[in-house]
């Protein structure tokens, strides 16, 4: 399953948002695309397996402020809980997307 969702806003950027799967476990992932070229991985994956409709998202080091950009472009809610991954405390979001499926 790919879905696209045109015009989510990061700053100055305007990108194309890919929801896919990790390999294992299975948790969603989700990639921003500038044009044609992958732009950042928004998610992380956990070793948790996570509920179908949520996604871990990376929000930490170059990826700081990815989630308020995917929130307010209603591409996933607030986090609804948050898990230890390393050094970093990981939001878990529920996936509100609804685009096209490819």
């Amino acid at each position: 399953m790919t879905l696209y969702y045109e015009r989510l806003i990061w700053g100055d950027q305007v990108l194309d948002v890919e929801i896919c799967q990790y390999t294992e476990p299975k948790n969603n992932a989700i990639q921003l695309w500038d044009d044609c070229d992958p732009f950042a991985t928004a998610s992380v994956n956990v070793t948790e397996q996570l509920a179908a409709d949520e996604v871990a998202i990376n929000d930490y080091s170059e990826n700081t402020g990815v989630l308020d950009a995917l929130v307010s472009n209603g591409i996933v809610s607030a986090p609804t809980r948050w898990l230890l991954a390393g050094f970093a405390l990981i939001p878990v979001c529920i996936l509100l997307l609804k685009g096209q499926e490819t």
